[in-house]
């Protein structure tokens, strides 16, 4: 291989080079299990690193197989290593990508199931892989087709609108991925859109290209975390338009953040919760979720870690007058309880951390004339301590988790106002339009100008993306780093009237939103 790649950059003007299908394989094209590969190469390199024989199935709970997961990651790491000094040793300028992350300039990724995994699927990836190779590129494949036996058939032409467009406003390459030329397609559902949004971005790169998040909201992705705490965290967040985007506690610095939310943030090693608790006493606000009490977080307050509740049925949280007070959300004028199905973490604390909401133990639910309960606990769900100039809350229980699995909007509600109300966490961008609006707020490093994205995902039916509906009359505001002097549509091509309020924001509205749209505002800073 390496002669072959050596002769090929000597001889031709090439821009890239990317790899195919890398690695250890298990199966072919049309999914027949193949198994591991026993070739003398692979048997003779396993023995010598790590002195066993190849096993001889895929059983995770085989140490030999575990042994055999670390042995890929090696001998792929250390392939690419060699492939990365070989190509940069005869054109340093010539690009390098594949599926994996070490020795190459750009990551490939792919966006390639019929319906999509979830409707922010690719706004987390765009965000993740930017956030953890920082120094690399991503190229995330919206695929053309559903599955290998049909590649000839397309995929919803929005859904590649929206894999397409999460990609490009989080930071990541625009990537189509098709069978044969575009000419030749027998199925050009898609076409028209993947050829506007390559249109849109070409004529607007100046404005899309080396920008960086401005958002309001550290979400910690360091792990590990419950799957659909993560996802219902994302999703609130998205819904509720608050401006976020991902972090790393360990290594990156906080304090360029108004608030920091760490979901399970129990779990997270004791240095990150000591970063964390660091962050606090220099005046940030943090919010930790999940049932294992951050015992590391010294500003919070704990005495003594509690077994936690366990999950049973009936139980709720009661929402009482005082604290719908200090969630400032409207929406509890008609909610004065949660369910709640799930542990409820417990800690014994200093006097001065304030307890809010309160555990309903279980009750009755059956049969319907029975179904009421008698007590409410003074046990709190909720525990708030200020620890000027920062403060900290933890919120003993899986709210994102709740939200993702039944999707009451109580539950968004309750985080939406605790960022509100108990955190006073400030919002520099904030949009007026309905949930199926995903926001993000992006600008250039040098202040020169920023932009609000906003795309329309009011077409996902049951997980079917279908054209979106237009939304006519959407509310933006943001507070920016500098005096603004214009503000433009860039979808539309048409400028926009704006209003600076007393508080230095400035505001507008976007007549129609009917896919996607770009609120570009330009400043006075050169």
């Amino acid at each position: 291989m390496f002669d072959i790649l050596a002769e090929a950059i000597d001889r031709l003007p090439l821009d890239g080079v990317f790899f195919n299908m890398i690695g250890y394989p298990t199966r072919d094209y049309s999914g027949r299990h193949l198994g591991i590969c026993h070739c003398e190469g692979c048997r003779t390199r396993f023995r010598e690193m790590y002195g066993m024989e190849l096993p001889a199935k895929e059983d995770p709970r085989d140490p030999v197989f575990r042994a055999y997961q670390q042995f890929k990651e090696r001998t792929i790491r250390e392939q690419f290593l060699r492939v990365q000094a070989l190509i940069k040793s005869k054109n340093p300028g010539l690009a390098i990508c594949t599926y994996t992350d070490a020795g190459v300039d750009v990551i490939r990724k792919e966006s390639n199931t019929p319906k999509g995994r979830w409707l922010y699927e690719d706004s987390e990836k765009a965000r993740l892989t930017r956030l953890r190779h920082p120094d690399q590129q991503l190229a995330n494949a919206a695929v053309h087709f559903f599955h290998y036996p049909h590649r000839h058939t397309a995929v919803s032409p929005w859904l590649t609108l929206r894999r397409l467009c999460q990609h490009m406003v989080n930071g990541a390459w625009l990537d189509f991925y098709c069978i044969g030329p575009l000419h030749t397609l027998e199925d050009r559902f898609g076409l028209a859109q993947v050829r506007e949004v390559f249109r849109f971005h070409a004529a607007n790169e100046c404005w899309l290209t080396n920008t960086v998040s401005l958002a309001d909201v550290a979400l910690v992705a360091d792990g590990p975390c419950d799957p659909d705490e993560w996802r219902g965290l994302f999703r609130i967040l998205s819904e509720r338009h608050v401006s976020f985007r991902l972090v790393l506690a360990a290594t990156m610095d906080l304090t360029n953040y108004p608030c920091v939310i760490a979901p399970d943030g129990g779990r997270l090693a004791d240095d990150i919760q000591r970063r964390l608790d660091k962050y606090v006493r220099a005046g940030g606000r943090l919010l930790l979720t999940g049932p294992k009490a951050p015992t590391a977080v010294a500003t919070l307050g704990l005495q003594k870690e509690l077994p936690a509740l366990p999950r049973e049925k009936g139980t709720y949280i009661r929402i009482r007058p005082a604290d719908k007070a200090r969630l400032l959300e409207s929406e509890f004028n008609d909610l004065d309880l949660l369910f709640l199905d799930g542990p409820l973490g417990r800690a014994e604390f200093h006097t001065e951390v304030e307890g809010l909401l309160r555990y309903i133990p279980p009750a009755m639910f059956g049969p319907p004339e029975k179904c009421y309960y008698t007590n409410v606990s003074d046990i709190p769900a909720l525990h708030v301590r200020q620890a000027d100039p920062g403060v900290v809350a933890w919120l003993p229980w899986h709210v994102g988790a709740h939200y993702e699995q039944q999707g009451h909007a109580g539950h968004a509600a309750l985080l939406d106002g605790l960022l509100k109300g108990v955190l006073k966490a400030p919002r520099t961008a904030a949009l007026a339009g309905p949930e199926q609006v995903e926001m993000v707020h992006r600008g250039d490093p040098a202040g020169r100008f920023e932009w609000v994205s906003l795309l329309n995902l009011s077409g996902m039916m049951d997980g079917v993306a279908h054209a979106p509906i237009p939304v006519r009359n959407v509310g933006v505001r943001v507070r920016p780093r500098a005096p603004v002097t214009r503000v433009r549509l860039l979808h539309a091509g048409e400028p926009v009237r704006f209003h600076r309020r007393g508080d230095g924001s400035v505001e507008c509205t976007v007549p129609e939103l009917r896919d996607f749209e770009i609120v570009l505002f330009e400043t006075t800073k050169p």
